[in-house]
């Protein structure tokens, strides 16, 4: 059985070990806001006495620095930097995008001033004067075999032409601001089969007081007006007259032609006549413009003479070209392409300077 003493001190003893100190660092003792702190024991000879020793919560505990705190922070100044740049990117092709906005809207404009000005030109030196195809009548367009036509002869102040089954005429009358007017028209009384369109035409020439006029390069329109401003009949015809003059044949079928005679063609487009010579036979024949077709241009009613040509002549392929072509095209200054049906050159002329 142990003592009183021992048993004080086997009690004190697990009471320090029941909260967790020795003997030597002292008592710990629960303040009233929780926190423990250890009471030292009585110093010995020449020690200070020690104070409380205070024990951190749990929540009061320091934590060390992640090791990854300074990528992701490098990470979000480069993503910044990123978006920097991409808004830097973005506002570059919007100024790009404005620049060239700019410069197409500058060629817009000066392509529209140019057409402006070349459409000024057409109508300070434009004169209706000469033969008109008639393209539509009261906005129907006009199909037919027998195409209609009408030739404005200013100088004797008379028209005629044709209006799909009968010959008109009549008087003209021409005047400033584009004044025009058809009067004491006559008509031949012939019957036809398709006359759909005669009678439409007869009545809308009576209608008809002034013009306006459309350049759509090869082709002319000529716009006639009612006294409303209403167009009641478009007159079209081809702008062929490049093709007159004499040239210098210096292709045929894609290929050069070499050969001792220069061939050559000489175009009338006036009197729809053409001429001249194979480099072996001279030839002729007339000229077909259709009015329904851009660049029209056909060689039709070709006769020539027969007067034997070396073995390397190239007259059997030029003759037969002649015959294919469909359409003409200024291709330059001096040069022109007679091209088929399929748009496959077939000629390329250059122009002959002609000297006395």
């Amino acid at each position: 059985m142990l003592s009183a003493a021992g048993a004080a001190m086997l009690a004190s003893c697990s009471l320090f070990q029941q909260n967790g100190g020795t003997s030597q660092e002292g008592r710990v003792v629960t303040l009233a806001d929780g926190r423990k702190v250890v009471v030292a024991s009585q110093p010995g000879a020449g020690q200070e006495p020690a104070g409380p020793k205070v024990i951190k919560k749990k929540s009061e505990k320091s934590y060390a620095k992640p090791k990854n705190s300074d990528k992701k922070k490098n990470k979000k100044k480069k993503d910044k930097n990123n978006a920097q740049v991409a808004v830097s990117d973005r506002e570059k092709v919007a100024l790009d995008g404005s620049a060239a906005a700019a410069t197409a809207a500058k060629a817009e404009t000066v392509k529209q001033d140019k057409a402006q000005a070349d459409a000024a030109a057409v109508q300070a030196d434009f004169t209706p004067a000469g033969e008109w195809t008639i393209y539509s009548v009261r906005n129907e367009k006009v199909t037919g075999e027998e195409r209609p036509y009408i030739t404005l002869d200013l100088a004797s102040g008379r028209f005629y032409g044709n209006n799909g089954c009968n010959y008109i005429n009549g008087d003209l009358q021409f005047g400033d601001n584009r004044a025009l007017k058809f009067d004491n028209m006559i008509s031949t009384m012939k019957m036809c089969q398709d006359d759909s369109f005669q009678y439409v035409i007869n009545l809308a020439l009576n209608d008809v007081v002034a013009y306006d006029v459309c350049q759509e390069k090869p082709i002319t329109f000529l716009d006639l007006k009612d006294k409303s401003g209403r167009v009641v009949m478009v007159l079209r015809r081809h702008n062929m007259d490049f093709l007159n003059g004499a040239w210098k044949v210096t292709e045929l079928n894609g290929t050069p032609l070499v050969q001792d005679d220069d061939a050559t063609m000489t175009f009338d487009t006036d009197g729809l006549k053409i001429h001249g010579t194979t480099g072996c036979n001279i030839f002729n024949g007339s000229l077909f413009i259709d009015p329904d077709k851009k660049e029209s241009l056909q060689i039709i009613g070709l006769a020539t003479t027969r007067m034997m040509c070396a073995p390397d002549s190239r007259e059997t392929e030029f003759l037969l070209a002649l015959e294919s072509v469909e359409t003409a095209r200024k291709v330059g200054a001096d040069e022109i392409v007679l091209s088929d049906v399929d748009g496959k050159p077939l000629f390329t002329l250059h122009k002959m300077e002609l000297r006395d």
